[in-house]
């Protein structure tokens, strides 16, 4: 009996990863939505990115900015981890703290996350800079531009005993 419960285990695991390769690896977006922004410097915090269906191995993957040119304005290296159902798996920064994107200017951008030299998940966004002539908070900051405005999307904790939704 136990035997025959390993071998369903093993083909189980070995179907779900073929089923996982089936499929294109992407981020998801509400990964990329959720950047903690910091509109002083005009720049993102990248703690956890959300990859499904990931591929079978990943030697190299960083999240890259470039302005619409192509030109890259910051790149961060990421290391993969994965998750207990093989279809999810998640980047974090190399470095195992949380790591800053750098934009910093005007213009029209694209992050990107880069896997083994492919992007898989891309996301056009814009900066520009407004300066507030409030006496009582002078300064100037970068207004974030592109899919923010336009998309959600509701959460909710599987195994939560009150069920309670999130609406982000």
């Amino acid at each position: 009996m136990l035997k025959r419960l390993l071998i369903a285990a093993i083909v189980m695991t070995a179907t779900i990863a073929a089923v996982a390769q089936t499929y294109k690896p992407a981020i998801e977006y509400q990964s990329l939505m959720n950047l903690r922004y910091y509109e002083g410097q005009g720049g993102f915090l990248v703690e956890d990115l959300q990859i499904v269906f990931p591929p079978a191995s990943i030697r190299n993957a960083k999240l890259v900015v470039t302005e619409q040119g192509g030109a890259v304005v910051d790149a961060l290296p990421l290391r993969y981890e994965a998750m207990e159902f093989p279809a999810f798996g998640r980047f974090r920064p190399e470095s195992g703290n949380p790591g800053n994107m750098r934009v910093g200017r005007t213009g029209s951008f694209v992050m990107s996350i880069v896997v083994d030299g492919q992007a898989i998940t891309s996301m056009p966004f814009t900066l520009r800079d407004e300066t507030n002539s409030d006496p009582f908070n002078p300064g100037k900051k970068f207004v974030r531009g592109g899919p923010f405005p336009d998309f959600a999307f509701f959460s909710v904790v599987p195994d939560d005993p009150n069920g309670e939704v999130t609406f982000n």
